[in-house]
């Protein structure tokens, strides 16, 4: 089944429903049907490709985090600690793509075609994430780093994921009701907690 022309793809998605009538009536049609369809076209034509040096990025990030919250005990200030860690954590998201080429992406996200409606989101919250580095022993570093996974949202959905902000990672992206795309194999990202 085929949309009805008169409406965009985005449209349908804002519906937040899983079947949609088109306007003048007419049979509901899956929407993921149409939805999966357009994402294949473009992690086809578009496929992922991680930045050349992205594991060298990446173990550079995690060793500076390592740095920092080695030599907590040095006159460093709280607040810049912090800082540091949120701006690694960023870094650690972006090793393996630019701010909105990640791996992960929503559905909308992906036929949006304006930046402006995009937002670079942070899966597993990065402040919860620097609470939980600030008291891990340095054999637990390593594990809590391995969740710093980005996925790029529309600005609507940045929105509705923040009020799924007492949950964590990827449990956020399934109350919230967001389908989210790996482009490396093209598929739908199985939201587990």
């Amino acid at each position: 089944m085929v949309p009805n022309e008169k409406i965009g793809l985005a449209q349908f998605w804002g519906t937040g429903a899983d079947y949609f009538a088109p306007y003048g009536g007419g049979e509901a049609f899956l929407l993921q049907e149409r939805a999966s369809w357009e994402v294949a076209e473009i992690c086809r034509k578009k496929p992922f490709k991680p930045h050349p040096q992205a594991e060298q990025r990446r173990r550079s990030a995690v060793a500076l985090v390592k740095l920092i919250l080695a030599n907590r005990t040095s006159p460093a200030l709280e607040t810049h600690v912090t800082e540091l860690l949120m701006l690694l954590l960023w870094k650690l998201t972006e090793a393996e793509s630019s701010k909105y080429r990640t791996r992960f992406q929503s559905a909308r996200a992906l036929v949006t075609k304006d930046p402006k409606q995009l937002r670079h989101e942070h899966v597993y919250q990065r402040s919860k994430m620097i609470q939980a580095l600030l008291r891990a022993s340095a054999d637990q570093i390593d594990g809590i780093l391995r969740d710093a996974v980005a996925c790029t949202v529309t600005c609507d959905e940045h929105d509705r994921l923040a009020q799924f902000d007492k949950d964590y990672g990827w449990e956020r992206y399934r109350k919230a009701h967001i389908e989210v795309i790996n482009r490396e194999t093209g598929k739908i990202h199985e939201l587990a907690g």
